[in-house]
Order: structure tokens, then sequence, then C-alpha cells
């Protein structure tokens, strides 16, 4: 740590004067030697630890932080790296005229043979287009268009056999002519605001002439990591704790409660996505391009996002308690009523469904998206298409990164979408505004599979829609109309001289198809190009992706079951030879290492259906639901052996062994590796893997794979967690005593049937249990731990959990519902 620049001391908060830490008081005289300086420094590090491990000396550190004049190095986390520049010989400054890279493309050459290269792609894939060369612009035609944006504008799970800009260029030289234009892929996948600038900036290096940009699916998860509990920096997570107690953003007043941060990260985006724009128009300006953005949709009646309520908010400043059955906690009320509205889902009571949302969104403040999602369902089974639209909307801007538990999926929010409409009204930039285009194409306000692998990745039927609104635009906005040749020589010779010679020919053609286009709507240009057509293979391909990537990232409110069948099935319909990659990734998943190192990979990559690391290779669990789609999508095709044979292979690889097989080490037989807290499924430099899987979900599931032969007893090292104390370092305490302990039972069922109970305390126990042979079948089974609810205490665990985050700690807003350190499994 270091003291910043001199500024008036703060009073520390609760404490004196005295207490105030200065690390510069050491013993007197000049050190007299190097031993003599180093025991100086030594003493003063210690006085500097006792008077932080006081109340008052971590106050007023606190204080410093907040006046400016206390830093702490800057986190090592890096969300996006870009490859580092070439090295240059030492003391040599970067000539400013010099070629920059563009992105991953490296300069080459100068003058008349410079060119700009990207390395070549890897066998699985990487996050940028896969065209190699870049060179800058020697004649007016074709016209130039460049694409930027993120994973949707990159054609994710398509890509590189079809992307969009390969599709706005087909639609382009179909109505303009062959050679007339040409479009620049410059998107690539997890791209962030300020990456996007900058390769837009490089990019004036080959002379665009158009500018299409397509983003704001990033922008929830990316542009604001720092609001969050779970943030690296201290002085961020202080922040965090500032907002929620309404300070608001610099001291500010603002809304309290989880509204509080999500307030913060809204200003923070709005900061960004502005001086971003701010940017994007200057340099449009400098050099006298037409820019196009494109208002991103996402997936509504095809995409779940369920996560777990917050700690209930009480006290003063803070959202009112909600009425509830008296016998229940606010938390178990509400996974309560999300129980009942599952059930009545499945019987169709969607009237039923629908009140028992409005009571989960009435005991959650209507600040969690699984509330909406319920209500989402019950209005569309109703048959209430804009009511579940209106309520799938909300769900996606419930899903706010500030209050995440579980890992979101990039979808853009309504913030995102209003950010781009509003930078196109302000800089004169043209919209292409894909909700409205996509609800006029379908003729429905709830958008799905039709036009989306998952979340937010767009079918080829979604990119062609899409990439015919932005050809649309820009045709009107590039200026070629001006050179149609109209009813005076004059005009013709200006296209000529513009256009340069031989190209005066290609020149006409492309103003005289721009102009036509011009007077057509994106419907109408639809109608006139002649349909995209996909290589069976790569369309069987993207379809098995998004089953196998979609099933990575959603967890459902509904059964998961339907949306990757639909997705198997259709990959299948698209081309049957796409079972030789099913049965490849079922193989890679049952080997007893990592996927990518595996024979079935191996063999994938050399076949008509190779997957990508975008498909699912680098995914080391075991994939139980999307291996029983794959195998229910073959037997509907006529390959009953195909479950037989998928349990055998992963009977052979991943069986629990005699000895004993521990279902968390590693993590590969958790059903739903994505219901634990997301810093927990993430690598992060700056955070340390826990030691234990907490389980921030009623129910924690492993996938037991055994032959059904014997019985398996299951030893478990699990506790009930302790609420923390809202004072850090001291235990918890209620009035002037500790707090009980807590003992409860833990259920455990399989395959959706009751199998046994163990007791559980606050303090590690090591209970075992037997299940049954005759619940058993061979290969997959469904182990489900059921844990108990939480104590009725939010208000006490929020407190405990602003205190850790005003001390710069992480915390957990959600309930806990147990930990486990093992759940070894043998055969008996």
């Amino acid at each position: 740590m270091t003291d910043g620049p001199e500024s008036p001391e703060p009073a520390p908060e609760g404490g004196t004067a005295g207490s105030q830490i200065d690390a510069s008081n050491s013993p007197s005289g000049a050190a007299e030697s190097p031993s003599g300086a180093a025991e100086q420094a030594k003493e003063a590090c210690r006085e500097l630890a006792r008077r932080l491990a006081t109340a008052d000396g971590a106050r007023s550190a606190r204080a410093r932080q907040r006046a400016g004049k206390l830093h702490l190095p800057a986190p090592a986390l890096r969300l996006l790296a870009e490859p580092p520049a070439e090295p240059r010989p030492s003391g040599s400054p970067r000539d400013p005229r010099s070629p920059r890279p563009i992105g991953i493309w490296q300069p080459r050459g100068d003058g008349a043979e410079l060119a700009f290269v990207r390395p070549e792609p890897l066998p699985l894939g990487d996050h940028h287009a896969a065209r190699r060369e870049l060179r800058p612009k020697r004649a007016p035609l074709p016209l130039r268009v460049c694409l930027f944006g993120e994973s949707a504008a990159a054609g994710y799970l398509y890509a590189p056999h079809l992307t969009p800009a390969a599709v706005l260029e087909a639609q382009l030289r179909a109505v303009a002519g062959q050679d007339a234009v040409e479009v620049i892929d410059l998107a690539r996948t997890n791209e962030t605001l300020g990456s996007l600038l900058a390769t837009v900036e490089s990019a004036v290096q080959i002379q665009p002439d158009v500018l299409v940009i397509f983003a704001g699916n990033n922008w929830n998860l990316l542009e604001t990591p720092e609001v969050s509990p779970y943030a690296p920096s201290v002085a961020a997570r202080q922040r965090f704790a500032e907002a929620w107690c309404g300070g608001g953003a610099s001291g500010a007043a603002g809304p309290a409660g989880p509204a509080g941060p999500v307030a913060l990260a809204a200003g923070r985006l709005r900061e960004l996505a502005g001086a971003a724009c701010e940017r994007l128009a200057l340099i449009a300006r400098a050099i006298g391009v037409p820019v196009v953005v494109v208002v991103p949709e996402v997936s509504l009646a095809g995409w779940e996002s369920r996560q777990p309520v917050l700690w209930p908010v009480d006290g003063e400043g803070s959202l009112p308690r909600r009425p509830r059955p008296s016998h229940l906690s606010p938390v178990a009320a509400w996974y309560r009523r999300l129980a009942r509205g599952r059930a009545q889902l499945a019987r169709g009571a969607w009237a039923a469904a629908a009140r028992s949302a409005q009571a989960m969104l009435d005991l959650d403040g209507a600040a969690n998206p699984t509330s909406w999602r319920l209500l989402a369902l019950a209005r569309l089974g109703g048959g209430d298409d804009g009511g579940a639209a209106a309520a799938a909307r909300a769900e996606i801007d419930a899903a706010a990164y500030p209050t995440l538990a579980f890992l979101g999926a990039p979808q853009a929010t309504s913030l995102a979408q209003d950010l781009v409409r509003q930078a196109a009204r302000r800089h004169g930039f043209a919209c292409v505004d894909l909700p409205a285009v996509f609800a006029a194409h379908t003729g429905s306000p709830l958008p799905g599979r039709r036009l989306f692998l998952d979340y937010c990745h767009l079918t080829s039927e979604g990119i062609e829609v899409a990439m015919a609104a932005v050809a649309a635009e820009v045709f009107r906005v590039s200026g070629m109309e001006a050179r149609v040749p109209g009813a005076t020589a004059e005009a013709d010779g200006a296209a000529g001289a513009v256009a340069g010679g031989r190209h005066t020919g290609a020149a006409r053609a492309a103003a005289a198809a721009a102009a036509a286009a011009a007077e057509l709507g994106w419907r109408e240009l639809l109608r006139t190009l002649p349909p995209l057509r996909v290589a069976p293979a790569v369309e069987a391909v993207a379809r098995l992706g998004a089953a196998v990537h979609g099933a990575h990232r959603l967890l459902t409110v509904g059964p998961k079951a339907p949306f990757l069948e639909a997705w198997c099935d259709a990959a299948l319909d698209a081309a049957p030879g796409v079972e030789s990659a099913m049965l490849d990734l079922i193989a890679a998943r049952a080997a007893p290492l990592p996927a990518v190192l595996t024979p079935a990979q191996t063999r994938n990559l050399a076949s008509d259906f190779r997957l990508g690391l975008a498909h699912g290779w680098r995914w080391d669990h075991v994939d139980a639901e999307v291996v029983e789609a794959m195998v229910t999508s073959l037997d509907r095709r006529g390959r009953p052996r195909a479950r037989a044979e998928a349990d055998a292979l992963l009977l052979a690889g991943r069986g629990i062994r005699d000895s004993g097989t521990d279902l968390l080490d590693p993590p590969y037989y958790l059903w739903e590796p994505l219901e634990r807290f997301y810093p927990d499924v993430m690598s992060f430099e700056d955070l340390p893997r826990p030691a234990t899987l907490r389980s921030p979900w009623p129910e924690t599931a492993f996938c037991l794979i055994c032959d059904a032969g014997r019985d398996v007893v299951l030893t478990i090292t699990a506790r009930l967690p302790l609420l923390p104390s809202p004072t850090p370092g001291e235990p918890f305490r209620q009035g002037a005593a500790r707090a009980p302990r807590r003992r409860g039972a833990l259920r455990l069922s399989v395959n959706g049937h009751a199998a046994a109970a163990a007791p559980l305390h606050s303090t590690w126990s090591r209970p075992a249990v037997c299940i049954p042979r005759h619940l058993l079948r061979p290969g997959r089974n469904r182990l489900t731990l059921h844990w108990p609810a939480p104590p009725d205490h939010g208000d006490l665990a929020l407190a405990a959990a602003l205190a850790r985050l005003d001390e710069g700690i992480a915390a957990d807003l959600h309930p806990v519902f147990g930990e486990l350190y093992s759940a070894v499994a043998r055969p008996r």
C-alpha cells in the first residue's frame, strides 16, 4: 500500500485522531547500516499490522482509502488481453506514423507492400475472424464495409464457415455487383467497449467506407465487473457497500438495498457507453465515413435465467418485508412458491402459476429473474404473448451483474438497447433496431429458437434477416445512390471519374443497384435476394453446438430437456451424419483425461462435423443432460442402442471405483456445474478457489455412474453454515449470547425417489448413508442432496455481508444452504 498526494485527513469513522495510522513514525535516529534500516522497516511493518488489527485502525485505513490517500496495487485480473505487440529495440520509441496492429492482425512490410497478418488460426478456433490478411484500400471500389462487434456479430457456433460479415457481403454483392462491395470482419467474441474502440481506431489504416457496430450483449457482464461483492478490488467492494446503503455514486444519495449497486453499475455503463460513442463519432467524422449501429436483440422465448434469491432486505431505508406465511422465513417462502409454480406449469395450470410468480415477485421486490421467468412461462402457456414478452424483458433486466450468484449469460438489457438507440439519435448514426426487425419478420414479440441458437447468438435465419436490415442501411448511408447514372451525361461522367477508369462499369452497376436497394426496405430486400444456403454439415454442427454450449450456460425454471432435445433433433435433421460428432462428444466425456486430449477429439477433428472450442470441447464435466438429450434424439432416429453404448463408455471410464470416488474432486460429477457462486466456477488470478463447495441453491445434484448391481455407500463430509457475524473477526451473537448451533437433516434422492437422510450440524460431520441398488440404474443416476432451509435471520446475514464489504472483504448476499468438503461413493 502506498500513500497518495497529501490532502486534509478526514476524521476516522468512529475513531479518534490519535488512532489514525501514521506509518512514518519509526524509532528515532537515522539508520547507521543496511541491517539497521531493514530492522526499522520490519518494526514499522509490525506497528502497522498491530494498528490495522484494531477496529479503529481498520476504520482509519478505510477513511484514508476513501480520501484517496491510501492506494492498493492494481488487481492482476485482466478480462481481455490482446496479443503483445512485437518488441522494439530498447530505447527506440514507436514512430506515430508507423503502422499499428489491428486487433490480432500485425503489420508486415511498408508502402505498397503493407499488410496486416494474423497468426494461423488454431485447430479448434479462436476469438477472431479467420481472414489471414488485411490490406489498405488502393481504389475507390469496392466499397469497404468494416463490421465490428461481439460474438453475435462474429457468427458464434457457425464461424468460420458462416459469419454475419460473409452473409452481409453476399447480400450487398447480390444487389450491387460482385466487385462493388467488400466486408471486412473485425468482430470477435468476448469483445468489450475498450478493445472495440481500439480496433475501430486502428482499422482507419485500411480505409473503411462504412463502419457497422453490432454490440451490447456483453455490456451487463463485462463492462462493470468491479460493481460486485466478489470484485478483487478492495475499493470496489467498499463502493458496493456504500451503494447498497444508499450512498450512490460519489457519495450522492441513491436507492438503497440491491437497487443501489444496480444503479451504480447502470450509471457507470452509461458513462462508458457514452464516452465510447463520442469517440466513435469523432473517428467517423475525422475520416468522413458513416456509421451503422445495430441494436441487439435476445432470445425471449427460448432462454431462461434462473438465479437464487437474495437475503430479504429489511430495516430502515430499504425494502419492506413482504407478507408471507407466518411459519416460513422469507427465503423458505420464496422457494416454496417456486416449487409450487413449477408443479403448476407441469400440469398446465397457467393462471395458478402466474399467481405463484406474482407472490414471488412480492417477496423479492421484483428484483429476481427467476420470478419473472416463471411469470413469462405462465403467460406464454396461457396464450398472452405480449405479457410473456414483457415479463421476459423484465427477467433479463433483473439479471443485473451486481446481484448475480450464478454465472449469467450475455444478453442485452433494456438499458443497453436504449443506449445504442440514444447514441444513434445523438450522433446521427444509422440504426438497425433488431427488436423491431425481428418482431416484424416473425409477427411475434417473442423471438426464440427460430432466430436464436441460445441466449443471443443467431441462427442462420436470424443472421440472414439481421444482415438484410444492415445491408439496406449500408446502401442508404454509403452515398452510392448519388452516382446513379441519371438524365445527364455529366452525372455519368462524374460517376466514371470517381470510380476511376476500368472500374467505371462496375461503379455504374453498383450505383444503379444501390439506388434500387435504397428504395427497398429490408423486407423487400429479403424477398429480392436469393435465399441463404448453408452447408448441411455447418448447420448441423451449429445446432449441436447450441445444445452443448447452451446447456453449459442454461439454468432453467422449467424443464431443461426440451431445449436440449430440440437442438439435437434439429442437428440430425440438418445432417444425419452429425451422429458421429455426438458419439465423439460422449466418448470424450467418458475418458479419464481432458476432452481436448482424447482420441475422440482427434477423430472428430478429421471429420466433416468438426466441433471447435465454442462447441464444448473444454467442458470437463460429465454433461449428463446433454448426453441424455443426444441419446434420446438418436433413439428417435432408430438408434436405440446409443443409450446403452453411452452408459457403457461412461461406466468404463468414469464409474465409481471400489476404493471410492470423491464426487467433488474434481467436480466432474456435478450435474449442474453452474449451480455455484460464479467466482467458484471461473478462474480468477486474484480470487483463490474455495476448499469447499458452497451451495446457493436448496439442492446440489451429482451424476452417480455405477453398474446398479450393488448398493452404494455415500460418505459425506458436510456442514450447515453458521450465520456470519455482523462484526468481522467476532463470533456471531444474538443479544448477549451466541446464536445456537444449527441442526438439520440432509435428505438424499436418486432419480427422483427418496433414498436416505443424514443428520447435519453447523460443525463438520461425516455421515454415511446406503443407497439401495433397486433405486439405481446402469450408467447415469441423478443423486440429489436436499439441504434444509436457512434460518430466518436475513437482516443479520446482510449486516454481516455489508460489514465484510466495508472492510474490503468478499461477501455473499445470497443464503448458503450447505457446505460440502467431500462426497465419496463406493459400491458395497
